[in-house]
């Protein structure tokens, strides 16, 4: 436990409640077990811890998301019972659960049984279409923010708008929250791009619902560059050959939530939770039925990844996670490392090191493409120092020193893209940066409608004989009933 932090929480909220301890913290957040004193019921106090608490846009945002979400009440989200900010610190009060959290149970048990799968993802799908509603988007779904009720077993979200609160800071300082946990991020939230809406939690909901499924996740990487462009371009593997005795209705309904393009999601969390709790049979509706299109109140994007540690599971005893380093501290108590930098692995600090802190991929291959043209620049006043340098100023001599350490980073550069699976003829010679990211394999009914075309094309040889060329004709005459029935979809 933090002592100056701890002390400082108390000072900040000891007049209304009694803090009884630390139950975990992460790279966004440390969580108290505390004690109303007017009310006498126990409570959770989520705190900023002070890295983040330090920067006021980043404890303002703090404040206003967590007052909006205060204003959801609903079976499976966490309830709210205060905000505030004293002392220089920004804390949320909130129910405790002391069921653990879905992380926990999946640690224990990574294959959920089917029945246990369809009800956790809609409850989960339920307690999101609630909050679309009011135009909150949850940005970080992922195990440990599903928390689980001891009483009841039903799944709790928390740490609503809490991600969102991360943007206020004008550069992303906090590295590990964004390199900790991708593998849960939408195609869009991998990108960048800034419009995120309700869809792209419904994607990471279908990621936590494929892991609860087949027992892990739907993309594993190296690196986490690496991984988030998975998501962006791959498809993950089939889940018949992973959990063949799943319902097909439920594998279907969790393979549309992993759409690439939004538009071929579940148009809303309300639709992916009927379909899930849909006795229906045979071929889903969504495979015919026209998509419809959602207008969302959206905020903008990007997040976090907040860490929610509580107890262990309801099928286990009560124990805290353990934190896997610590963070080293000076004799004066002043830290030398960020506990959310502390899990980073030599390879990746490296890597965030060359690249400035910079974790988005987009990000970089502008960075790359900004630093081409920065090497070239330099290399021809190089040249032109070296040849004056030889004529009479001699210290110019060494100037080719310099672009030849540039050379040597914008390699480096080159190789940390590539192994993200990038080409890097792409990436400097596509007028668009967004260009440079491999498009998205197509889908098996457009290749089919591609064969068809092709189809269309071609006619009967005249040299066949008539019983052959006869033969021909039908198989396309089928072939092009098959598109027309595609272009019906």
């Amino acid at each position: 436990m933090s002592e100056p932090l701890h002390e400082q929480v108390v000072a900040a909220v000891g007049p209304q409640y009694e803090i009884d301890g630390e139950i975990g913290r992460g790279g966004m957040s440390v969580v108290y077990r505390a004690r109303d004193r007017r009310l006498n019921r126990p409570v959770a106090i989520k705190v900023l811890p002070p890295e983040l608490a330090h920067d006021p846009a980043i404890r303002t945002r703090f404040t206003r998301e967590a007052q909006t979400s205060a204003q959801l009440s609903h079976a499976h989200i966490v309830p709210i019972y205060d905000v505030g900010e004293r002392e220089g610190l920004a804390y949320i009060v909130m129910a405790i659960e002391t069921g653990g959290n879905l992380a926990m149970l999946l640690t224990c048990e990574p294959r959920q049984p089917i029945e246990e799968v369809r009800r956790f993802v809609a409850e989960i799908a339920d307690a999101l279409a609630y909050a679309h509603l009011r135009g909150v988007i949850h940005r970080d779904i992922k195990p440990d923010n599903i928390l689980l009720d001891e009483a009841s077993g039903r799944a709790m979200v928390t740490d609503f708008g809490i991600a969102r609160a991360i943007e206020a800071s004008s550069r992303l300082t906090v590295t590990g929250i964004a390199v900790g946990t991708p593998a849960y991020m939408s195609p869009e939230q991998a990108i960048g791009d800034r419009e995120i809406d309700g869809r792209s939690d419904v994607y990471s909901l279908g990621v936590l619902g494929y892991q609860m499924l087949t027992g892990r996740l739907p993309f594993n990487a190296g690196n986490s560059m690496a991984l988030l462009l998975k998501h962006v371009s791959e498809t993950p593997p089939a889940m018949t050959e992973l959990r063949p005795d799943a319902p097909r209705a439920l594998r279907e309904a969790i393979e549309r939530a992993l759409a690439k393009s939004r538009e071929d999601r579940w148009p809303t969390a309300a639709a992916m939770r009927d379909a899930l709790l849909s006795d229906r049979t045979g071929t889903p509706s969504w495979r015919v039925e026209h998509r419809d299109y959602v207008r969302y109140t959206s905020p903008r994007p990007d997040g976090s990844r907040a860490e929610v540690q509580t107890v262990s599971p309801r099928r286990g005893p009560a124990e805290a996670r353990p934190n896997s380093s610590a963070s080293p501290k000076l004799p004066n108590g002043i830290e030398l490392e960020p506990d959310h930098l502390t899990s980073l692995t030599p390879e990746q600090r490296v890597d965030l090191r060359l690249w400035h802190g910079r974790v988005n991929l987009m990000d970089r291959i502008k960075a790359m493409r900004a630093y081409t043209l920065l090497t070239l620049g330099a290399a021809g006043l190089s040249i032109a120092g070296f040849a004056v340098g030889v004529d009479g100023a001699p210290p110019l001599v060494l100037a080719p020193i310099v672009p030849l350490y540039m050379s040597w980073k914008l390699w480096r550069r080159g190789k940390s893209l590539k192994q993200s699976g990038l080409r890097l003829r792409r990436v400097l010679l596509m007028p668009r940066a967004r260009q440079a990211l491999p498009a998205p394999p197509r889908a098996p009914r457009e290749q089919q409608l591609e064969k068809v075309r092709h189809a269309k094309c071609s006619t009967v040889p005249t040299a066949l004989p008539f019983a052959e060329a006869r033969a021909l004709s039908r198989e396309i005459s089928a072939v092009l009933e098959a598109a027309a029935e595609l272009e019906k979809l």
